[in-house]
């Protein structure tokens, strides 16, 4: 019996610093979280991201934090952000979109000229990313109209801000292209 719990508290004093410190370790040192100044009306403030470990059984994952404000002259009932992810060999990965109603996902109402928000948004299972870009991809104000990037621009933004990525890939993450016919 002594011997048992000898042996349990040595592996937990053991292992128990990497354990505490691993959480620290799931990042690059050198991540770079870039953003794409492409939309005239929504302007990304600040954007910043980590990946994590929640707990020892836990399973990985990005944690995303952005920041805007309304550069334009009309309220903005919702925008899209898009955020592209590239591992250490500047591959693409899978990106995420975020809808954001409003101000953030806790206040729908509409976003004022010159007024600033922020939030963030949680990806589990992506644990590799050195490189993540953010952009505004559309936004539609109160009145009813659209602005939309064009992705001609944005795969030019993407090779200036990241001159190592040769292959932006999917610029509109988690939808089918239109395109494609199904039998």
């Amino acid at each position: 019996m002594r011997k048992g719990l000898l042996f349990i508290l040595t592996v937990a004093i053991a292992f128990g610093p990497a354990f505490a410190t691993a959480q620290g370790k799931w990042n690059f040192p050198d991540r770079k979280a870039i953003v794409l100044d492409i939309s005239p009306h929504i302007k990304i403030t600040s954007f910043t991201f980590e990946n994590t470990l929640e707990g020892r059984i836990s399973s990985s994952r990005n944690s995303f934090t952005y920041q805007w404000r309304n550069a334009g002259t009309v309220p903005v009932l919702a925008f899209e952000l898009v955020t592209l992810k590239y591992d250490p060999f500047d591959e693409p990965m899978t990106g995420s979109r975020t809808l954001v109603s409003g101000k953030n996902s806790a206040d729908f109402t509409p976003l004022q000229p010159g007024e600033s928000s922020g939030d963030g948004t949680i990806g589990y299972g992506h644990t590799h990313v050195l490189t993540a870009i953010v952009y505004v991809r559309a936004v539609r104000f109160v009145d009813g109209t659209l602005w939309r990037a064009d992705p001609s621009v944005v795969v030019a933004e993407v090779k200036k801000a990241a001159p190592g990525i040769k292959d932006a890939g999917p610029l509109v993450p988690e939808r089918e292209k239109k395109d494609e016919k199904k039998p």
